[in-house]
C-alpha cells in the first residue's frame, strides 16, 4: 500500500476502542488554523441567500397587487355593465310600448296605453347619480347598482311625419376601491305605440 494514501485516523482502527476513536476524531467539528469551527454559512452565501429570497418576495407581492388591481376593474367594469344595459333594456322596452314621448334633457316623460284604456305615464329622471323611474307617480326606485354612477344623461325627442323616436346618451362611470372606469352608451328608439 502506499503510504502517502494511508489515513493516520484509520492506523489505530484495528481495535474497537481505536476505531471508537478514529470515529469520534472524524465526527468532531473542524477547527481552522486560527481556532474557530468551520461549520456554517458564510457572509457571501448569506448575502446571495437573503437577495434571492428578497427577489421571490418582490415577485410574489407585485403579482397580489396585480391580482388585486385586476379584481377592482373586474367589479367597476361589472357594476357599469349591469347599470347600462339593465337601464338601456328598461328604457328602450318603454319608448317602444309609449305612444307619447316627452324628452327634456335628462328627464323623459312617456305615456303608454294599456289594454283595458288606462294609460301608464313613466318619468326617467337623474337623481343623487342614480337614474331612477316613476310610474304613475310612484317610485320603482333606481335602476342604477352600487358602484356605478350615471355621469351623463341626455333624451332627444326625434319627430318626422310618419313616427317619433327617442335618442338617449348615457355615461356610466364604475368605481371599486382605487379603480375607475367608464362606458358611453347611445342607442335610438322609435316610438311603435302609436
Amino acid at each position: 500500500m502506499n503510504p502517502r494514501l494511508k489515513n493516520p485516523l484509520l492506523e489505530h482502527a484495528s481495535s474497537p476502542a481505536g476505531a471508537a476513536l478514529a470515529l469520534a476524531a472524524y465526527a468532531a467539528p473542524r477547527v481552522s488554523k486560527k481556532g474557530f469551527f468551520c461549520q456554517g454559512f458564510s457572509l457571501i452565501e448569506m448575502l446571495v441567500y437573503v437577495s434571492l429570497l428578497a427577489l421571490i418576495f418582490l415577485f410574489i407581492v407585485n403579482m397580489i397587487l396585480s391580482y388585486t388591481t385586476s379584481y377592482h376593474q373586474l367589479l367597476a367594469l361589472r357594476a357599469i355593465e349591469n347599470s347600462g344595459v339593465n337601464s338601456m333594456e328598461r328604457m328602450t322596452r318603454d319608448i317602444r310600448a309609449a305612444k307619447t314621448a316627452t324628452a327634456s334633457g335628462a328627464t323623459l316623460t312617456l305615456i303608454t296605453p294599456v289594454v283595458s284604456g288606462v294609460s301608464t305615464t313613466s318619468y326617467y329622471y337623474l337623481f343623487n347619480g342614480a337614474l331612477n323611474v316613476d310610474i304613475n307617480n310612484a317610485s320603482s326606485g333606481p335602476l342604477t347598482v352600487t358602484g356605478a354612477t350615471v355621469t351623463s344623461l341626455a333624451f332627444t325627442g326625434l319627430a318626422s311625419p310618419n313616427s317619433s323616436a327617442v335618442k338617449i346618451d348615457m355615461t356610466i362611470q364604475g368605481t371599486s376601491g382605487a379603480v375607475t372606469a367608464t362606458k358611453n352608451y347611445h342607442s335610438t328608439i322609435i316610438l311603435k305605440g302609436q
